[in-house]
């Protein structure tokens, strides 16, 4: 090679040039000199550094610019306006690309970092991309505005079609796409992302001037995808470990769909649609606060409303509880005064109504109980619509009842309201055999008065006002 007389730092010869500073000059090749490329900057070597063009800290911190400004001419057009570039790299492929793989690429961006010994390396770098781009924007003075409808950013993909286009099943076209190359010999202790939005670090980079956060981390414009996020096979698909300031997750579109669904194929045997903490590792709870509220207004139309609906279908020899719900104190002192597992209220406000009722079915209920078989069922166990149990083995200081009932306002016609569609009950009470001696039933009978004909089987215990009183009862032969 021969030095150009022109520029010093350029050696020439018949196939190609070279730049750089003197003995340590890079060649540029152009034509047949080089190999597999018609232009190169810089001998490859995937290991060795000093082939390539010299990089450093101070001087010379990049192996290629291009400036271009506009001319202090304004840009702008009316209609449609052609795409203005600092620079272009095109590849026009033009053959049938269906016979086998193919790797495409119009400009490729690559970072290597090569560590040669077997001692660790690091890299404790502040930002390190294979592609950067970066927009800035800057107001000497005055406001610089982004007004109109358009899409400013650091880096742009737009994915274009024209013409009959198909993407078959296996296929993706994207506008972005982050794909991993790692290998199993990556040691994740840190995160990986596919898609990674942060804010400068202004504390832990060289830059300490503070900067503000983004307005949204992804933000996908109205109708512009038909399916928003989907998610694939993962280890989990949406995590939220981080601190919010307002709902973490919040709906306030319009649903022309379930806000969400759950499809009857999604859930793995033994576990649950929704989970709130587990057994041993509750949520806590301040006193006061709840762990989910429900409000909802039926604001329009004439038919029935379950606001709470539950439906299950049970198909195996397995018990089954549509819902259970246990509430236990484990306070070490005095302990709340009330502990309540569910409770119902229906009422009417002020000044509002409640139809005239057609049957002693309908009206103001706060729960309904019913338990029923079609005529071609069997049932081979025990009935009830309603099931009390007591077990308090411990002091009660207060009273104890399976039922507790208590009234206020207008005298209700009875305590309880019997009514029947078909011949009522046998019975209005009925006690097994393990209630034969036990209260509140008694031996005891009437002792005064003739009970020659009519002498009591026994009687019923029941309290008025802390005093027994009891009420006897006959054997159907002493009746008439």
């Amino acid at each position: 090679m021969a030095y150009s007389p022109h520029y010093k730092n350029i050696v020439c010869s018949e196939s190609g040039f070279a730049i750089g500073k003197k003995g340590s000059e890079v060649g540029i090749f152009l034509g047949t000199g080089a190999t597999n490329t018609y232009f190169t900057l810089g001998v490859f070597n995937s290991t060795t550094a000093g082939y390539a063009v010299e990089l450093e800290r101070a001087t010379y911190t990049a192996a290629m610019r291009v400036y271009a400004d506009d001319g202090a001419d304004a840009l702008y057009a009316a209609g449609s306006v052609p795409d203005i570039r600092a620079g272009l790299f095109r590849f026009l492929v033009t053959a049938d690309q269906t016979g086998g793989n193919v790797r495409l690429h119009g400009l490729m961006g690559q970072l290597k970092a090569y560590c040669a010994t077997a001692t660790p390396g690091k890299w404790n770098g502040e930002v390190g991309f294979g592609v950067s781009g970066r927009f800035e924007a800057v107001r000497a003075s005055g406001t610089q505005t982004f007004g109109g409808y358009g899409i400013t950013a650091a880096v742009g993909g737009v994915t274009a079609t024209s013409g009959t286009i198909t993407v078959d099943t296996n296929h993706v076209l994207a506008g972005v796409a982050a794909v991993s190359d790692f290998r199993a010999t990556l040691t994740q202790t840190g995160k990986t992302a596919g898609l990674y939005v942060a804010k400068y670090d202004a504390t832990n980079w060289s830059d300490a001037t503070a900067r503000t956060t983004w307005g949204y981390g992804l933000l996908i414009q109205n109708s512009s995808s038909a399916i928003g996020i989907s998610i694939g096979s993962a280890t989990q698909a949406l995590v939220l470990p981080g601190t919010y300031s307002a709902n973490a997750v919040d709906f306030s579109g319009t649903f022309n769909g379930h806000a969400i669904y759950i499809h009857p194929t999604a859930l793995a045997t033994g576990k649950r649609a929704i989970r709130i903490g587990d057994y041993g590792t509750e949520i806590p709870l301040a006193a006061g606060d709840g762990l989910y509220r429900s409000y909802a207004k039926i604001a329009s139309g004439t038919d029935g409303t379950a606001v709470d609906f539950y439906w299950v279908i049970a198909e195996t020899n397995g018990d089954v509880w549509l819902r259970q719900s246990q509430v236990e104190s484990q306070a070490p002192t005095t302990g709340p005064k009330t502990i309540t597992v569910e409770s119902f209220y229906a009422g009417l406000a002020d000044t509002k109504y409640l139809a005239a009722s057609t049957a002693t079915t309908e009206g103001l209920v706060a729960t309904q109980h019913k338990v029923y078989g079609s005529v071609g069922s069997v049932c081979n166990g025990h009935v009830a619509a309603i099931w009390t149990d007591n077990q308090m083995s411990c002091t009660v200081g207060g009273t104890e009842a399976s039922i507790r009932s208590s009234t206020g306002g207008v005298r209700p016609d009875g305590w309880a309201w019997l009514t029947t569609t078909s011949s009522g009950w046998d019975s209005l009470f009925y006690f097994d055999s393990t209630m034969a001696s036990a209260a509140p039933l008694s031996t005891k009978k009437p002792t005064t008065g003739d009970t020659s004909a009519y002498d009591a089987t026994g009687s019923f215990i029941i309290n008025i006002n802390g005093t027994l009183y009891y009420v006897p009862y006959y054997e159907v032969g002493h009746c008439s």
